[in-house]
C-alpha cells in the first residue's frame, strides 16, 4: 500500500462539534464589509486594474489594456503615482484625462 493510499485520520478533539458551527454570518460582519467596500470605492488611488475598468478599456476591443495605459503615460497624456513597486492612478487624474480627450475630440 502506497503512503498516498492511506486514509487521513484526525484526532477527535481537533474536529469542531456541529453545535459550535456558525449558523449565519453576524450582521456586524456584513456592516463592516459594506463600509470597507464603500471606503475602497471612494479611495482616490486606483490600481491599474481599477483604472482599466474606470476607462472601460476592458469593454472595448483593446488587445492589451495595460499596454494602452503605459502608452498614455509615456506620451504624458496620463500621469500615475508610483508607491513602492506598484503604479496607482488618481481618480481626479483619470477624470481629467477623459475631459481632455472629450474636449479634443468631441462627438
Amino acid at each position: 500500500m502506497d503512503r498516498d493510499d492511506l486514509p487521513i485520520r484526525h484526532p477527535q478533539s481537533s474536529r469542531p462539534s456541529p453545535a459550535t458551527w456558525p449558523r449565519e454570518a453576524p450582521r456586524d460582519d456584513l456592516r463592516t464589509l459594506a463600509v470597507h467596500l464603500e471606503v475602497r470605492s471612494q479611495s482616490p488611488l486606483m490600481t491599474e486594474e481599477e483604472a482599466i475598468a474606470f476607462l472601460r478599456l476592458d469593454t472595448i476591443r483593446v488587445a492589451d489594456p495595460a499596454a494602452t495605459l503605459r502608452r498614455y503615460r509615456e506620451k504624458e497624456l496620463l500621469r500615475a503615482t508610483q508607491v513602492s513597486k506598484r503604479i496607482f492612478y488618481l481618480r481626479d487624474e483619470l477624470e481629467g484625462f477623459l475631459k481632455r480627450l472629450t474636449e479634443s475630440n468631441p462627438r
